[in-house]
């Protein structure tokens, strides 16, 4: 049998509704209304997520992908959209009660993936959530023969701006599958565990932050079968993008993640091509920074949609796509945290790192925040590497702008991605090593990818102490042989910040060992973090 008579036995038509569902995010008026379908395996192979999450709603997705590693997923022949039903409920731990439960049905589109982004506040059956809630929602389609296939998460509302509450989350970056090797994150089997209560490692977090290189789109030589075609080549369209996306998907740890916490990412370079510079790309490469950038969102659960990516079902080669990927994240009284876009607007003579209008708005976000913490999270450093002008360093008025408003806050945390190691630094006023701390830095170490050395290194060229007398004190989770993979947790509260490096030193397996590499606590009204037990 062939191949595409495999992917037609997938999918059958059971029949079309009367009226276009309305979904969570807008259609197109141009859009075919959803036609009900019934599939003979199950096409929730990619799993579910829930993102960026506010006191009142949060994003729910799925991808439908019986064949995830086929250039179509498995849906050819399948009509341009597909009806999904979704609801979701109040969860209350200890209690039986039914509680609120709101359910609808959405579409998903053939031209955005055959993805779903559902605001449940917007959308047609949905309404508005509990501030701090825990819920447990499903997606689901008819099954083949009868019955359904369906598909459970679970995810929490952020709490009230004012409310008095302790925000815990974890920070990952860099899950690179690697060449020549398998792909074992460590650090989300490690998640993985503590969810189901195999390992106790302290309180469970409430939500996860993605720094960049959620995947990478070079090629691996490794891989065989489905894999090695959704592999073998370097992304340079639309169908290898999202192909390379549901191999990550189908990793059961990040799957087990983003089913049970909800997720907020800004990306890095890799989600489009190594070192991009999203704001002086070559009119030439205008397909596949678009096609790179409207994967990126297919494979998000976020609120905000492309602009420019697509024209009429296709890639647009003719300018330039845009995705507003910085936010603000209020999580109760004490954590302000602000996401911002390195990449997507970045210029290779320097000039900006975020581009006018998001400076605009980041630096208003952060020189207004009232909270007890004020974080930015980005997916470079800030922190000065001596004489390397790398990331924020090599944007001098970007980060000139952004250090004096932090200066202004009472505390803040820098955190990021990048550097495949995890870090403790101190972002210095100005790039030299005779300013003063303006905050204090954080950097995750990778979730899979290789260690580099050089930073440990470049890191200790500068003293620990400024003219304050404020002391930094450092932390660098790498060796030459065996670099460190894992994340970092963050616990905020109203006297204290604490992070918590956890590491492990083997990707050859799912089940190697992580282990608390450090934990970190800056106290509230100060500058410099310090080691405690």
């Amino acid at each position: 049998m062939t191949t595409d008579l495999t992917r037609r036995g997938l999918i059958k038509v059971v029949g079309a509704t009367a009226a276009t569902a309305a979904i969570g995010l807008p259609l197109r008026a141009s859009a075919s209304e959803p036609v009900s379908f019934a599939f003979a395996s199950d096409p929730f192979t990619v799993g579910v997520a829930s993102g960026d999450p506010t006191p009142r709603s949060v994003v729910l997705w799925t991808r439908l992908a019986p064949l995830p590693f086929h250039a179509d997923s498995g849906m050819g022949g399948a009509p341009e959209v597909v009806e999904v039903a979704w609801n979701i409920t109040r969860r209350v731990p200890g209690e039986r009660v039914e509680h609120r439960r709101y359910s609808g049905v959405v579409g998903a589109r053939a031209d955005e993936g055959y993805t779903v982004h559902l605001d449940v506040e917007a959308a047609d059956g949905g309404g508005r959530l509990e501030p701090g809630g825990e819920y447990q929602y499903e997606f689901s389609v008819p099954r083949e023969g009868g019955g359904v296939w369906t598909s459970v998460g679970f995810t929490r509302t952020a709490p009230n701006p004012e409310a008095s509450v302790e925000a815990t989350f974890v920070l990952m970056a860099c899950q690179s599958m690697g060449r020549g090797q398998q792909f074992f994150p460590i650090g989300q089997h490690h998640q993985r565990q503590r969810t189901a209560g195999v390992i106790d490692a302290g309180p469970l977090p409430q939500f996860g932050v993605f720094v960049g290189d959620y995947m990478y789109e070079f090629a691996s030589s490794w891989s065989v079968g489905d894999e090695a075609r959704a592999l073998d080549k370097v992304c340079n369209n639309v169908t290898a993008y999202r192909q390379r996306y549901a191999w990550y998907r189908s990793r059961p740890d990040l799957q087990d993640f983003h089913r049970n916490y909800p997720f907020f990412g800004v990306p890095d370079d890799h989600e489009w091509w190594n070192d991009v510079y999203g704001g002086t790309i070559a009119p030439g490469r205008y397909r596949r920074f678009n096609a790179a950038l409207q994967a990126y969102w297919e494979n998000i659960p976020m609120r905000a949609r492309p602009v420019g990516t697509m024209v009429d079902g296709q890639v647009n080669n003719e300018s330039k796509g845009t995705l507003e990927l910085h936010r603000q994240v209020r999580w109760g009284r004490h954590l302000n945290l602000v996401l911002a876009d390195v990449r997507q607007h970045r210029r290779i003579d320097g000039s900006s790192l975020l581009g006018q209008d998001q400076a605009e708005q980041v630096l208003g976000w952060v020189g207004e925040s009232q909270a007890t913490w004020t974080a930015l999270a980005s997916g470079v450093p800030m922190a000065v590497f001596g004489e390397r002008g790398i990331e924020w360093c090599s944007t001098p008025a970007d980060r000139e702008a952004m250090t004096a408003v932090l200066a202004q806050r009472p505390n803040r945390i820098s955190l990021a991605g990048d550097l495949h190691c995890g870090m403790v630094n101190g972002v210095r006023r100005h790039d030299d090593y005779t300013s003063d701390f303006v905050a204090t830095e954080f950097i995750c170490p990778p979730v899979s990818s290789g260690g580099d050395p050089k930073w440990a290194d470049l890191i200790e060229t500068g003293s620990r102490t400024d003219a304050t007398g404020t002391t930094i004190e450092r932390a660098t989770f790498v060796t030459d042989g065996a670099p460190q993979r894992g994340y970092l947790q963050c616990t905020v509260n109203r006297t204290e910040w604490v992070s918590e490096f956890f590491v492990g030193d083997d990707v050859t397996r799912a089940d190697a060992p992580v282990w608390s590499a450090g934990r970190f606590r800056v106290e509230s009204g100060q500058v410099g973090a310090h080691r405690v037990s």
